[in-house]
């Protein structure tokens, strides 16, 4: 974990707050189409602050959750959130991390990534509406709450 970017156990308590979140607030989430994605939220939180292999192996681990959750491939489903937690946290390396718009970007291309790696690995077909206008709105729903969250996590209080 980054401590420059929030320390490391605030972090991780945070990824774990949004991971408990997600499941138990996932029967409510379920049934709206355009309603934030928490686990990616983490996934993204979780690539942005670790290395790649880590990012891969907590991509995997909540990937076999979900998948445990869901009724389409367990594997399938924790190879594509290990993909995409690994290319997310690859990526951070190549862009300028400290600019106001990097975290929500890097927030919402990830989880529709994420999204459309869902999408494919389960193969059922291409649901262009899904793709292109609920995955859109609830990544930038979710790239909303991470940078909301990122920021209630490393705000300091100032010394007076």
């Amino acid at each position: 974990m980054n401590n420059a970017t929030g320390g490391g156990l605030m972090t991780v308590l945070t990824i774990a707050a949004l991971l408990v979140a997600h499941f138990l607030l996932r029967p409510l989430l379920v049934a709206r189409p355009f309603a934030p994605d928490l686990l990616a939220g983490a996934l993204m939180l979780a690539a942005l602050h670790v290395r790649p292999g880590t990012a891969a192996v907590v991509g995997f681990g909540a990937g076999l959750l979900e998948g445990a959750m869901a009724l389409e491939g367990m594997g399938t489903l924790a190879a594509t959130f290990a993909l995409v937690s690994y290319v997310a946290a690859r990526a951070r390396e190549l862009f300028f991390a400290d600019s106001a718009l990097f975290l929500p970007a890097f927030a919402f291309v990830g989880v529709w990534a994420l999204h459309l790696g869902e999408l494919l690995a389960v193969g059922a077909p291409l649901d262009w509406f899904e793709w292109l206008v609920q995955s859109p709105v609830s990544a930038a729903l979710t790239a909303l709450l991470v940078l909301l969250v990122e920021r209630a996590v490393t705000s300091r209080p100032s010394a007076v």
